[in-house]
């Protein structure tokens, strides 16, 4: 039971002190103890930063009580892109935004999202203050 591990989580450290720790009030922890009421997401946020709680085993009791137990991920490895799929890319893009300016609206939108240079460049064009010709999604290194 979630009332059951949040004492397990508190361990011999006062219900006050737990609370302060969590910033939260001490009836708040009592409730959450008597199973009368269940702790919100940023409480259980805080419970993970300061206990180092998997917020997995605190609410179902699956898989490593502490955070620090949980086998970490590998890192995908980076695989480099080739010219020729830029080059296809630009491609692509460029038939899609000629074809259906819809397209090319939502497309603009997702890569300011994605690209903050993009996002950059856009902004200048439109302010006027641009004097470049060329669009960010060359392939190409300017000195």
């Amino acid at each position: 039971m979630l009332a059951s591990r949040m004492k397990t989580v508190r361990g011999d450290l006062p219900q006050k002190a737990f609370a302060n720790r969590l910033a939260v009030h001490v009836n708040t922890v009592q409730r959450w103890e008597a199973g009368t009421r269940l702790p919100c997401a940023d409480d259980l946020l805080r419970m993970q930063q300061q206990f180092d709680i998997n917020i997995n085993w605190l609410l179902s009791g699956d898989g490593p009580k502490h955070l620090s137990e949980l086998e970490q991920p590998r890192p995908a490895e980076v695989v480099p892109i080739e010219n020729g799929f830029i080059e296809s890319f630009r491609t692509w893009v460029a038939e899609l935004i000629s074809e259906d300016s819809a397209y090319r609206g939502w497309f603009k939108v997702q890569l300011m999202k994605c690209f903050p240079e993009f996002k950059e460049w856009v902004e200048k064009k439109q302010g006027g203050r641009s004097s470049e010709n060329s669009s960010p999604m060359t392939h190409e290194n300017s000195a």
